[in-house]
């Protein structure tokens, strides 16, 4: 939901991002803080914050580079933390990390192996 909370009905669909992910990796190479600072609000345009736009990012990114690959998209309608049940915070985050490590490391070695 958050990567198209602009959208006021949410299909089982994958909507373009704006700009292509590449352009905005190319654009970070370069740029310092101060104009990643001053071009953030015209990138995320009606996007609520930088967290939604670069899930919508990150979608797109998903769809070009692995389009071979059996890929879910999961967008759960809230996340939160949690003490004890039914699993520790240190427990989540440990395995987000290496969730998220893997998947990076699937996308920028697409054809290796």
């Amino acid at each position: 939901m958050y990567a198209n909370s602009n959208r006021s009905n949410i299909e089982e669909q994958v909507y373009p991002s704006n700009v292509q992910p590449q352009k905005i990796l190319n654009l970070l190479e370069w740029m310092d803080d101060e104009w990643i600072n001053l071009a953030t609000k015209k990138l995320i345009g009606d996007k609520p914050n930088t967290f939604a736009y670069t899930k919508w990012i990150a979608e797109t990114l998903l769809q070009q580079e692995a389009s071979d690959l059996p890929v879910v998209i999961v967008r759960p309608s809230t996340i939160g933390a949690a003490w004890k049940e039914p699993f520790s915070v240190i427990f989540l985050l440990d395995n987000s990390i290496i969730i998220s490590t893997i998947f990076v490391l699937i996308i920028l070695n697409k054809g290796l192996g």
